[in-house]
């Protein structure tokens, strides 16, 4: 299980980030990295961002919701296409505090993790979760 992700699109590679460890794997697009990991659970990666913007009118910082019965949820903490956006695992997401415009993300294995756009990140969160009580029974 891993906390966080980011890639690197000149290296094509999606590093994983824990308290622990770090690995990394080839992936030539995140977007069809995404994608296939939304197919495997039964949508595609567009299909599930229309349903999560029309539930909750949020245009940008889309979660990737992959399995929403098993929390498999990345959320980024900048604008999508940004390579320096990382990308949050929901399920090992303890705490998420918000000061200003910075947000601190403490995960269960004791990581934390500052980053800016905390009231996007906030909203962001707010949104999923409606998401999720209005999709899951």
């Amino acid at each position: 299980m891993f906390d966080y992700l980011s890639y690197d699109p000149l290296m094509q590679i999606i590093t994983f980030h824990s308290a622990k460890k770090s690995w990394s794997e080839p992936c030539v697009s995140l977007e069809k990295w995404f994608n296939s990991l939304c197919l495997d659970h039964g949508c595609s990666l567009k299909g599930r961002r229309e349903s999560f913007q029309a539930i909750c009118k949020q245009r940008t910082m889309i979660p990737v919701i992959i399995a929403p019965e098993a929390k498999n949820i990345l959320i980024p903490t900048g604008p999508i296409k940004s390579a320096s956006t990382l990308w949050l695992q929901f399920s090992s997401i303890q705490s998420l505090q918000v000061h200003k415009s910075k947000a601190v993300i403490t995960f269960y294995d004791g990581e934390r993790l500052e980053t800016e756009k905390g009231r996007a990140i906030a909203r962001t969160f707010s949104n999923l979760f409606c998401y999720l009580l209005k999709i899951l029974p």
